[in-house]
């Protein structure tokens, strides 16, 4: 057990046990270092934690790309963006589930260029089974209307999922799965 120096909380660094020691505080950390949150132990944590960050983000993003493309009300924006995030949410949470499993099983661990793309672009291709008919019916708007909004939120999250995935495996650890 390390000893700690002039109330500060440091941890000293000492010689050998038993020598009379030259003792000096030891360096704390620099001001830029980000410790990980490993929750590979706990993998519904993980998976609520990432699901509720990235979709809250994910409704800020929508709601400003609905509002550059629908002749609709911020308001109406929102809530659609709410909505959506409540079913990709749950989405997410039972896609997770699933490419974690099937992750495990994999012999080469890890997350590389094309398994984060994988995940985003099975992720995505999910997603717009379900938000197809709602975006349809929110909007008023026909097929091919839907899939314009849809191929530029696609593009738009594609992105997003990808970018946000790989900062979240960098600040929390990667899955028990991906070790």
């Amino acid at each position: 057990m390390a000893a700690t120096g002039a109330g500060c909380g440091w941890p000293i660094a000492s010689d050998a046990p038993g020598a009379r020691a030259r003792r000096t505080l030891a360096a704390p950390p620099p001001p830029w270092h980000i410790r990980t949150m490993a929750l590979h132990h706990h993998p519904r944590l993980r998976r609520v934690i990432y699901a509720t960050s990235f979709e809250a983000g994910g409704v800020l993003l929508s709601t400003v790309i609905l509002l550059a493309m629908a002749e609709t009300s911020a308001g109406s924006s929102l809530v659609f963006s709410i909505l959506a995030s409540t079913v990709a949410m749950l989405w997410n949470l039972a896609f997770n589930a699933g490419f974690e499993a099937w992750e495990s099983r994999q012999p080469v661990k890890g997350r590389s260029l094309a398994r984060r793309s994988a995940h985003a672009i099975l992720f995505e291709a999910g997603l717009v089974l379900f938000l197809l008919p709602l975006t349809m019916w929110w909007f008023s708007v026909t097929l091919w209307e839907t899939l314009a909004y849809e191929a530029a939120l696609i593009v738009a999250f594609l992105i997003y999922t990808w970018v946000f995935t790989w900062a979240f495996d960098r600040l929390f650890g990667l899955p028990a799965s991906a070790r």
